[in-house]
């Protein structure tokens, strides 16, 4: 199974299928389904939206840890329903420095606007580099689990985000990491939260993604024969970072209708201002990314 070598005990993925009850799935998909991606397979009553929500959203919470609650809504689910293809994903990890230092301070959501927060320091060797293409600093964490790191891209610039996400577009995240040297940095990030919830129809739409939304989709290898298409797409994000490391969730709803004595100077990382940040996983793989624009914000 693909997810076999992908899962560990911080990063725990589900995936579980929800045909109308007595509809019947093609033989060759529920195959796939469970053999490569470990997708679990429950009927569903549709007649009856607040159960079969209610049963979605108590499986999404469970492999969740609690943190993605509510995904999918009564009023998402129609007489049209076939199936919602559901995807969990939750990861906890600790530092593998953690931090040693918490104090109130502000931070600069814009060059004329600051808002006072809880800060988190510390001073130790990490992945480091300044990037003149992205007019950045670049910071690499290590998690305790071997493999697995928050990335902070810092702008030189407080008013510099929406500029170097634009470069960031048009870079890869391996080119930017390729270059990262140990470098003794003191280390000044906000201990913050955030979720989302993101109705991802409209995006896909955007990106080119509109016949499978649409009469013209082909999903006949899901159920043979039958006239399919996605009626929307749901994701709920959730991440922690604080002292101790990093819980991270998201769950996505288909439904178709190192360290050193050496004492030297330090280089100041201060996450003050707007950043983007990946969390990244075994093999170099993305897990999550986002960023970070105002203290109890949802961004």
């Amino acid at each position: 199974a693909i997810l076999t070598g992908i899962q560990d005990d911080v990063l725990k993925i589900a995936n579980k299928l929800y045909p109308a009850a007595g509809y019947q799935l093609s033989p060759d998909y529920l195959s796939v389904a469970r053999e490569y991606f470990l997708s679990d397979v429950q009927g569903l009553n549709y007649s009856n939206p607040s159960l079969a929500a209610s049963t979605i959203n108590d499986f999404v919470a469970e492999k969740t840890n609690n943190k993605i609650r509510d995904l999918i809504s009564a009023d998402t689910i129609t007489d049209l329903t076939r199936l919602i293809i559901v995807n969990a994903v939750h990861f906890q990890a600790t530092w593998k420095s953690t931090f040693t230092t918490a104090y109130e301070d502000y931070f600069k959501v814009t060059p004329d606007k600051r808002v006072k927060t809880k800060l988190m320091t510390q001073t130790g060797y990490f992945g480091y580099k300044e990037d003149p293409a992205l007019d950045a600093k670049v910071l690499k964490m290590d998690y305790d689990k071997e493999g697995y790191s928050m990335v902070f891209i810092l702008p030189n610039k407080e008013d510099g985000l929406q500029a170097m996400e634009a470069k960031l577009a048009e870079t890869s995240l391996e080119s930017i990491l390729k270059d990262l040297r140990d470098t003794r940095v003191e280390v000044t990030i906000p201990k913050f939260k955030v979720e989302q919830t993101l109705k991802l129809k409209d995006i896909l739409q955007k990106m080119g993604l509109k016949d499978v939304f649409s009469s013209k989709a082909n999903l006949q290898g899901v159920a043979n024969g039958d006239n399919l298409y996605v009626s929307d797409v749901i994701q709920k994000t959730f991440i922690n970072v604080h002292e101790n490391g990093t819980e991270a969730a998201a769950a996505t709803g288909i439904i178709a209708v190192n360290y050193s004595l050496e004492v030297s100077p330090y280089i100041p990382f201060r996450a003050d201002r707007p950043f983007t940040f990946y969390l990244i996983g075994g093999g170099g793989a993305l897990l999550f990314n986002g960023r970070f624009q105002q203290p109890n914000g949802q961004e």
